[in-house]
Parts: C-alpha cells; structure tokens; sequence
C-alpha cells in the first residue's frame, strides 16, 4: 500500500503539482512534528490515525494510470481479493491487544486501598488527566500531586513527613525523564504495589 500511495503521489505531481504538493506536506508535516514530540511524549500509531484519509486518497490517485495499464478488469478484482487477504492476518490480531490503559479499573483498585490523608503522586503530572476522569481524591479525602524527577519526589517527601504515599506512573515518565531519575527515586524510596496494564503503582516505604 505504501508503494501504490507513492505511485499515486508521482502520478499526482504529472497532473496536479499543486495537488501533489498539498498532499505531501499534509502527510510530511505531522510525521516531522511528531518525530519532535516524541522526544516529550510516548508517540503510538493511533495519534495519527487522522492521517488515514490522506493516505487513501494518495492510492485512489493511483488508479487513473493502473486502469489504463490493465485492460481485463478480472486483475483488478484479483488484486483486490489478494490485498484483502495479506491485510487479514494483521487485522485478526489488532484489537486482540488493548490499546489503552484502562484507568477505571485501576481507580476503583485505588480508592480501595488509600484512605484519608494518603498522598497521591502521579508521574508525569499530565496523566492526572486520565486518572482523575475517574478517580475524584476530594471522595476519597487524599491529596493529588504531580511530580516530573526525583528531585520532585524528594522535595514531596520532604513537604509531607510521615504521611502515606501512592506513587502512579505509566511509561510516559521515561519520556518526561529520559535520565531514570524519578526511577531510580522511587526504586530506592518505596515498594512495588502493583501493575494494571501499563499503570504501574508503588507505595511508600
């Protein structure tokens, strides 16, 4: 598919360079952009499932110079058949594997086993967005804070003697802390508690 989506680009580009140029920099410019974000950010091929109708559109050209090329329309039914047939084991198997964490099963674990007071620490702070879709720390009566480093983690500690923690962190963090520190942090500082897809949850020590 990638070679007739080229192949529709150059038959564009002989037709429409305009039309070429559009569909190129529509399709080049949010790969660049995500190449940069992913030094920020965990990328996954879902975000730029936008792209899907850009890249059909760059076959569709294709057919114009492939219909003049194959005179018995059987090939064509033929090609269809085949395509449909490479893209059906891959098919089977992608939406075997979830695709997202599912943080309504890892809250109700939560609530279950914080109390009042408890420090919830979640790395890197974006994911409180997910996390507080379904988990509200004002029923719950624990304090919601984020943390980026170990340093953050230090100075949470520090600001908090004595009291509980629950440290959640997906895989996001080696993004926001490519170094491991928050990592090595946590490794030294508090105890494994449990693993809910790709959230993982540790407690202080």
């Amino acid at each position: 598919f990638i070679i007739l989506f080229l192949l529709g680009v150059v038959y564009t580009w002989r037709e429409d360079r305009n039309g070429a140029l559009l569909l190129i920099f529509m399709m080049v410019l949010p790969l660049v952009a995500s190449l940069i974000l992913s030094s920020r950010m965990p990328m996954v091929p879902r975000y730029l499932i936008y792209l899907l109708p850009l890249y059909f559109v760059g076959i569709a050209s294709v057919y114009p110079a492939l219909s003049a090329l194959v005179q018995d329309r059987r090939m064509v039914y033929i090609a269809i058949v085949v395509a449909a047939l490479i893209s059906m084991p891959f098919l089977a198997t992608y939406y075997t594997t979830p695709q997202k964490n599912d943080w309504r099963g890892f809250s109700s674990e939560l609530s279950g086993i914080t109390g009042e007071g408890d420090l919830i620490v979640v790395l890197p702070p974006y994911m409180a967005q997910p996390l507080d879709y379904y988990y509200s720390n004002a029923t719950d009566g624990t304090i919601e804070l984020g943390a980026n480093t170990g340093e953050d983690l230090q100075a949470i500690r520090d600001g908090y003697p004595g009291q509980r923690a629950f440290y959640v962190l997906t895989g996001d963090i080696l993004a926001v802390d490519p170094t491991g520190d928050a990592l090595d942090w946590l490794d030294k500082n508090a105890e494994f508690a449990g693993q809910h897809m790709g959230i993982y949850l540790f407690r202080s020590g």
